[in-house]
């Protein structure tokens, strides 16, 4: 029996001319207007997936949801969930900068991050945000250096490296003792001890973050209850802890869309939270949550043209436009996504085809065996799915210009990142003036 792809997918429809939809929009008109590749962004999807994750943590007094901006960074993204109360979670400074200039209140932006530069540092005690999560002992010292200078306080949390082993890619794993992330126990109480003696650090909580993709409760579970172990040492020393930062990871399913497990995550979560935080009298720390593929991965689809067909000892090909440099999780993780033939969404998937693109790299292959109808040159086909870390990792490889978005809203539509043109490629390129073009 051939899956259907759609089941699950709520944004997702056919229309009665066997075109893929999503929301009010025919997707093959909006490719035919906008061009391909294109992204398409569901407004009204992340701001549902937002509500369903707040929703889910409503029974705890403090809760602040700061949106991992390395997901999707673009800036209509970013605001959409700003409007509907979310924080930031940034790794960068430009990041930060994306997250002030769109007016994040200070408070409800949270600096994670295991190399962060002088000037990334200088700019987050600047703005005086609500967190700097500690990762390196020599990092504290050079942010109470930097804020000495400044005549300001950091607040700062320190990151604890839980060593809890996850199922995911291992390029997403990040707190094992294989992993450059945070501090391991016996550090972590070490930089405590030294930061509560600093007269321009504030310490006001602890973080962790396990990974990413991850789709079982369980580790988050064990995760927290060794990231109390050194909560409890923090009570013996008289340290308070104003929040709790618990990182982000939770993951979707990618091969069944009908599933979510933000549910359980939230009760096997708040239950422990609350039984140890009631356990240690620690009042009512904020909790904070960093989602990033929770709230955006399934908001967004990439439109593909199909350029060439052909077969190769025995394989069928469909060779579209989009490239691994446009969409990079495919090469990059053998990530696993969805296609479907957008302008034959309703004929049968009778053929399989490996569906490649236009890089001169072996692993520019999106999926292979791919049940699709009988594919000709100039169909359309969508890969779903792409919201998270998809624009936000493309690049300009073989001299590709990356794909324009479009966000739709309801009826509205509007390009929310231009395309951009070869002229872009090499617009910071400079020629010496010795050497002759």
């Amino acid at each position: 029996m051939v899956k259907n792809p759609l089941d699950g997918r709520e944004n997702l429809s056919i229309s009665e001319n066997g075109h893929l939809c999503m929301g009010e929009h025919d997707l093959v008109d909006l490719a035919d207007r906008f061009g391909t590749p294109l992204y398409v962004v569901d407004a009204q999807r992340i701001r549902e997936k937002y509500r369903r994750f707040r929703e889910a943590f409503s029974f705890y007094p403090r809760v602040l949801i700061a949106y991992a901006y390395k997901a999707n960074s673009n800036l209509a993204v970013c605001s959409i969930l700003k409007k509907e109360g979310a924080g930031a979670d940034v790794v960068s400074g430009g990041e930060l900068f994306i997250a002030l200039s769109i007016g994040v209140d200070p408070e409800k932006i949270v600096f994670d991050g295991v190399s962060k530069s002088e000037a990334e540092l200088n700019m987050a005690i600047e703005n005086e945000i609500g967190a700097i999560n500690v990762e390196s002992l020599q990092e504290l010292r050079k942010i109470e250096s930097i804020a000495a200078r400044l005549s300001r306080k950091a607040r700062i949390g320190i990151r604890l490296n839980p060593d809890v082993p996850v199922e995911t890619h291992p390029h997403d794993v990040t707190g094992v003792k294989s992993s450059k992330f945070g501090l391991d126990f016996e550090e972590a109480l070490k930089t405590y001890k030294e930061a509560i003696k600093m007269k321009h650090v504030d310490v006001k909580g602890i973080h962790m973050h396990i990974g990413s993709q991850i789709t079982e409760v369980a580790p988050f579970k064990d995760a927290v209850l060794r990231l109390f172990e050194l909560v409890s040492k923090l009570k013996e020393m008289k340290v308070i802890l104003d929040y709790i930062d618990l990182g982000g990871g939770l993951g979707i399913f990618y091969k069944d869309s009908k599933k979510d497990c933000i549910k359980e995550y939230a009760s096997t979560l708040l239950n422990v939270l609350k039984r140890r935080i009631d356990e240690l009298e620690l009042g009512e720390p904020k909790l904070v949550f960093e989602p990033g593929r929770y709230l955006v991965a399934d908001s967004s689809i990439l439109l593909t043209r199909v350029n060439y067909v052909k077969k190769i000892f025995g394989r069928r090909w469909a060779l579209v436009d989009a490239g691994m440099n446009d969409f990079m999780r495919p090469a990059f993780y053998g990530a696993y996504h969805e296609i479907v033939a957008a302008n034959k969404a309703s004929q049968p998937r009778s053929k399989r085809y490996d569906v490649g693109g236009p890089i001169c790299e072996s692993s520019d292959v999106f999926r292979r065996d791919v049940e699709l109808p009988e594919i000709s040159q100039g169909d359309l086909l969508a890969i779903l799915d792409v919201g998270a870390y998809g624009i936000s990792m493309s690049n300009q490889y073989n001299m590709r210009p990356r794909p324009p978005m479009v966000l739709i809203d309801g009826l509205k539509v509007a390009i929310i990142r231009k395309g951009e043109k070869y002229e872009d490629l090499v617009s910071n390129d400079r020629i010496p003036d010795w050497i002759d073009p």
